[in-house]
């Protein structure tokens, strides 16, 4: 299910950024991507993301609400993660 009040973001790292466009192109992923190719972004995410891919979910305030580390194995897991933080009250 698609919300108005959702946005995804990815962050490449460890590359530069003709190959994290390359990469996400490959793979028909829809949403922008930043480059982090000296992974400075990750004292930013509260040591919340320390394995590659690791998926954060945020709140309307901007503070992780849920987070898997690794790869997910069906969209249900990020379907109704996300569901449930834009269930929470604004």
């Amino acid at each position: 299910a698609q919300h108005k009040d959702v946005a995804f973001l990815g962050i490449d790292v460890d590359e530069g950024p003709e190959t994290g466009l390359a990469g996400a192109k490959a793979l028909g992923l829809p949403y922008p991507s930043l480059t982090d190719r000296y992974r400075s972004y990750g004292p930013r995410l509260q040591g919340k993301a320390n394995a590659t891919p690791t998926t954060l979910v945020l709140d309307r305030q901007h503070r992780i609400a849920a987070r898997i580390s690794g790869p997910f194995t069906t969209p249900t897991t990020l379907t109704t993660l996300v569901e449930a933080v834009v269930a929470e009250p604004a």
